[in-house]
């Protein structure tokens, strides 16, 4: 790991500076990310870190960072799988990087996911997976709106449940003529939450809920999900489809992707304008 660190120039901060990064909400944007695995990450993790295993961080940086040339700091539980992910980041052109000395040790942890939890508002009642499947079995009409990214609901959603994009609501709902008692879902709740949100303030007259603990808790609870894309209020535009996951022709697409990937190196030379330090 030492070799990695200096063959690659990955640096180390100690716990006093990231502190002081911390405090510093003005200067520059922090990432404090966790790349152990997320049962570590659940069993005990830094306050305010976020899970982003390695391997999933240097793929799918966007998927973590949102704000590009931000600072990252990385910390595990002896910083190895630190260093070796931040050497990664590195050749990939991430220079604002460090991995925390020491990693978690003798720190103050704190378990669970991690994530935030919202407020919950007056005007938005809650309605639990029991309580929900209740009101399936009832036959009293409702709406059941699932804010899950489109290939989160296509993986598995609540049926009869209709996938809309959070920010076409008002437009996709009323374009479709539906009314009533609305009920929303995602996977964990959170979006489902504030979408419901934004759905009273567009509808104040009628009856908002959202799931607690969104599908997740209704699939732990042993509850049937369907997969597919069953019923879609919105354009189906919200995310990139990988192509082993497009549900038309995947292996043409996987190929075509394969045949841009290995003439990768010799488009970036051609550009000229995008370079990548050599090691």
């Amino acid at each position: 790991t030492r070799k990695v660190a200096k063959r690659y120039g990955v640096k180390v901060v100690d716990r006093n500076k990231l502190l002081e990064w911390q405090n510093d909400t003005i200067s520059k944007n922090l990432y404090l990310l966790d790349v152990r695995s997320p049962e570590e990450f659940i069993a005990g993790h830094l306050i305010g870190s976020k899970n982003a295993p390695g391997g999933q961080l240097v793929q799918a940086t966007d998927d973590y960072v949102a704000v590009r040339n931000a600072r990252l700091v990385l910390v595990d539980d002896n910083e190895i799988r630190a260093t070796m992910t931040a050497s990664w980041m590195i050749q990939m052109g991430w220079r604002d990087i460090f991995v925390l000395s020491g990693g978690i040790g003798g720190l103050n942890l704190e378990k669970g996911s991690g994530a935030q939890l919202v407020q919950v508002s007056e005007d938005v009642a809650v309605i639990r997976a029991e309580q929900l499947r209740s009101l399936i079995v009832s036959r009293n009409p409702f709406l059941l709106i699932d804010v899950a990214s489109s290939r989160e609901y296509r993986e598995g959603h609540i049926t009869g449940a209709c996938w809309a994009i959070r920010s076409r609501l008002t437009l996709d709902i009323k374009s479709a003529g539906l009314t009533g008692t609305t009920v929303f879902t995602s996977p964990d709740g959170i979006l489902a939450f504030l979408a419901a949100q934004d759905w009273k303030k567009i509808s104040p007259s009628e009856e908002v809920m959202f799931l607690q603990g969104g599908t997740h808790a209704w699939s732990d609870r042993g509850f049937h999900l369907e997969k597919g894309m069953t019923n879609s209020l919105s354009k189906r535009d919200d995310v990139w489809y990988r192509p082993y996951e497009r549900e038309n022709d995947s292996e043409k697409e996987m190929q075509a992707y394969l045949t841009w990937e290995v003439g990768l190196l010799d488009q970036i030379a051609r550009e000229g304008t995008v370079s990548f330090q050599k090691f």
